[in-house]
């Protein structure tokens, strides 16, 4: 059944910093963090949330640099029947922009 209060949390983890997100959402610079709602989501379908980061200057070429992406609903329709499927981190070297897709899986 469809999800209700979808809000996505997209933490950057050291060695980044934030540019943009399409669809938008709210950056807080001291925590890393970008919260974007998203509101209802159908069992299986897919939102794009395109997040735009610069490697930060002091990173040593070679080194990781990742984000790691949580959903959560309201629980308004029914409880999530598997909570941990709903993280996932993307890790890449030096130059980065990402594109994640995620789904929530079928309740």
């Amino acid at each position: 059944q469809t999800a209700a209060g979808v809000q996505i949390t997209d933490t950057l983890l050291t060695g980044l910093d934030y540019v943009a997100a399409t669809p938008g959402g709210v950056y807080d610079a001291g925590s890393g963090t970008l919260r974007s709602q998203m509101g209802e989501l159908p069992v299986n379908a897919l939102h794009t949330l395109t997040v735009t980061t610069r490697v930060q200057a002091d990173v040593l070429p070679g080194s990781v640099v990742a984000n790691r992406v949580t959903l959560a609903d309201d629980g308004a329709n029914a409880e999530d029947i598997n909570p941990a499927g709903n993280t996932a981190t993307d890790s890449d070297l030096d130059d980065l922009c990402c594109r994640m897709t995620l789904t929530i899986p079928g309740r």
